[in-house]
């Protein structure tokens, strides 16, 4: 018995292994089912949501991330827009931290740590000259194995509205 041979098979069987070619150096060239295309989304939270204050006064700043920022792989980062880490300072006690000069639009005051871990909170002082000011967070999860590697990371802001007393 001789086998047959059927030459319409032949150009079907070329185009599928043509697609799964193409479609697996497409993957490759995107990273598609990899972890190498960049960091996750670290979603931040700030409360409140939007705080009101008079001149010459100070607001608790709570931030809550989506996921948890990790003890010891987790970084959190406050700051006044406009004057990125000018205007932020670490005190013993935020509550009573010292004025900031050349700081315009307030200033941050973050405890200093006592043990290890990203600073989820701050405190927002308003400057002597009412309006609208806004304060940033930004965060980062570092890679447990390789600290340079960003596994993810995120960013909010808050207005801030500073009335005339």
């Amino acid at each position: 018995m001789r086998a047959s041979s059927d030459s319409r098979a032949e150009p079907k069987n070329v185009l599928v292994a043509s697609f799964a070619l193409g479609l697996f150096a497409a993957c490759a060239l995107t990273g598609c089912g990899s972890s190498t295309g960049g960091p996750g989304r670290l979603t931040i939270q700030l409360s409140p949501s939007a705080p009101t204050l008079t001149v010459n006064s100070s607001v608790r700043i709570d931030a809550q991330t989506t996921p948890d920022l990790p003890k010891y792989n987790g970084s959190l980062t406050w700051g006044i827009q406009g004057y990125l880490d000018k205007c932020t300072e670490i005190v013993l006690d935020p509550l009573v931290a010292p004025a900031m000069p050349n700081c315009p639009n307030g200033w941050i005051a973050e405890e200093q740590p006592m043990v290890y871990g990203p600073m989820t909170q701050a405190y927002y002082y308003s400057p002597s000259t009412p309006g609208t000011y806004t304060v940033f967070a930004q965060g980062q999860i570092h890679n447990t194995s390789s600290f340079q590697k960003i596994d993810y990371e995120g960013s909010a802001t808050l207005s801030i509205n500073v009335t005339a007393p």
